[in-house]
């Protein structure tokens, strides 16, 4: 292949691929409608727990550290913003059941806790690793996510900055 016919199709490739990801730009920030099985609550979806409200969509693990030391942080948040967003802490499907209901149970978790057992709410967002978080608006958009730890001042600012801003 000469030089010329390798940078034609190179050119071609990348506008096709330019242009699938703006035909398809508003599907891609789309939640999936998963349905969860929370603790407590039973079963339920992602959409009905999002009415009116964010929602805080946080992938973690009982023998994860980082998720161990994020819990203080979404404390304070469902504390702080409980009336205009929901926190729900995903339980990844390799950790048990009765190991997830006695952290809650130990560290008193006020926020919603979902069990994930056959890993499809995970795989319906692509997690991999845990922490991963998705803050999602009201209208189902996916409009923050992030994978590891963050800092809680940040979440917060991204929280404050989504509550304030005009609607669309």
């Amino acid at each position: 292949m000469t030089f010329n016919k390798k940078l034609t199709v190179a050119a071609i490739a990348l506008l096709g691929m330019v242009g699938y990801i703006s035909w398809s730009g508003n599907q891609v920030n789309k939640a999936p409608d998963v349905a969860l099985r929370l603790i407590n609550e039973g079963p339920t979806s992602l959409s009905k727990l999002r009415e009116n409200k964010q929602l805080l969509l946080v992938f973690w693990a009982t023998d994860c550290v980082p998720c161990v030391r994020e819990v203080p942080t979404l404390i304070r948040l469902h504390q702080n913003y409980s009336g205009v967003l929901t926190i729900v802490a995903v339980a990844m499907a390799h950790d048990p059941p009765d190991r997830v209901w006695q952290f809650m149970r130990d560290r008193s978790l006020p926020y919603k806790v979902s069990l994930d057992l056959n890993g499809n709410v995970a795989q319906a967002f692509g997690v991999e690793s845990t922490p991963s978080l998705f803050l999602i608006d009201g209208a189902g958009h996916v409009i923050f996510t992030h994978s590891g730890r963050l800092k809680s001042d940040r979440l917060e600012a991204l929280i404050e900055k989504q509550l304030h801003r005009e609607p669309v």
